[in-house]
């Protein structure tokens, strides 16, 4: 867990390199209690609609490399320009890419 507070004394020393103190806590938590499998499964279930075939390749193959960016993060012309270097990493043949292609035009910021 971290702590933020907004600088209300801007003439105190920066402590942005200052390490964190660390708190040790005697509080145990029995985490088998918390179910989470099943909370997950019970999340995935409920996940909505299922992913077009480009949609899978696209989070599945092509975004492997970096955090996967929401399609609407950029332009269908950029995402022409991102693809011509993340295709060939994901190892998509030609049927893939025009997939994805096709996600991404249809999920593209609009501009």
């Amino acid at each position: 867990m971290a702590y933020f507070k907004k600088c209300t004394d801007a003439e105190t020393p920066n402590q942005a390199y200052t390490p964190a103190k660390v708190v040790k806590s005697d509080f145990k938590v029995d985490i088998w209690s918390l179910q989470l499998g099943k909370r997950l499964k019970a999340v995935a279930a409920e996940s909505g609609p299922e992913q077009s075939p480009g949609e899978k390749l696209f989070y599945g193959s092509c975004t492997l490399c970096h955090a996967a960016p929401h399609p609407s993060d950029f332009t269908y012309k950029q995402w022409k320009g991102i693809t011509n270097s993340m295709f060939p990493r994901a190892g998509l043949n030609e049927k893939d890419r025009n997939l994805v292609l096709d996600f991404l035009q249809k999920n593209a910021k609009k501009g």
